[in-house]
């Protein structure tokens, strides 16, 4: 039994019916295809731009901790610290809005590093503040080994000036001594003269 034994049976609004309607179908199938392939991919569009917005705000931490690298101050850890903790908050929420609608595992993945970012930031401070307190105990025994320096100084030239004087007290009593040595053996000589020159009738007088 062929096609046409089949439609000559109906009538010709049948035969133009059952003709039409698979290329009605078809038409409606494709737009129906079209506008759900319109949809998702306006949904992709949205989920990118939402990424790329969350994605954008780690220009503000890394230009954070290159200023705290700069300058290690209290003050530009805080920054580094709130940038970093509001891109994870933000990488959070983005997560949890998108989880439901597609894969966030690469999210999940950038949350884990920028993790990873705030525990080295804190250990970078950390070792900041280890250097500050070794500076300051450097400088602390520096200040205090000059000082220590400066009154061994001190109690040195007291004991070399002490030193002079009673050298020079030495010297002065040495000199003395010699001098009433001298003095002595000029008048024993004097008195040894005098008693050779005299003559008997005044030794007897």
């Amino acid at each position: 039994m062929t096609i046409d034994s089949i439609l000559s049976r109906f009538k010709i609004q049948t035969k133009i019916f059952l003709m039409v309607t698979p290329f009605v179908l078809s038409i409606a199938l494709v737009g129906v295809v079209g506008l759900y392939s319109n949809q998702l991919l306006r949904g992709r569009i949205e989920i990118s731009n939402v990424v790329l917005q969350s994605m954008d705000g780690y220009k503000q931490v890394f230009a954070s901790i290159s200023g705290f690298l700069r300058d290690p101050s209290k003050q530009n850890f805080d920054k580094a610290s709130a940038d970093v903790e509001q891109q994870k908050e933000r990488l959070s929420d983005v997560g949890a809005q998108l989880k439901a609608q597609t894969d966030v595992s690469l999210l999940e993945q950038a949350l884990s590093q920028t993790d990873g970012i705030a525990e080295n930031n804190n250990k970078l401070w950390k070792l900041e503040q280890e250097r500050v307190d070794i500076q300051a105990n450097v400088k602390a025994t520096f200040d205090a080994m000059t000082a220590t320096q400066a009154q061994v100084g001190k109690i040195a030239f007291k004991l070399i000036a002490d030193g002079t004087r009673q050298q020079n007290t030495q010297k002065a009593a040495l000199k003395l001594s010699v001098d009433i040595d001298t003095q002595t053996r000029q008048l024993a000589s004097f008195i040894d003269a005098f008693a050779k020159a005299a003559t008997p009738a005044d030794r007897k007088a």
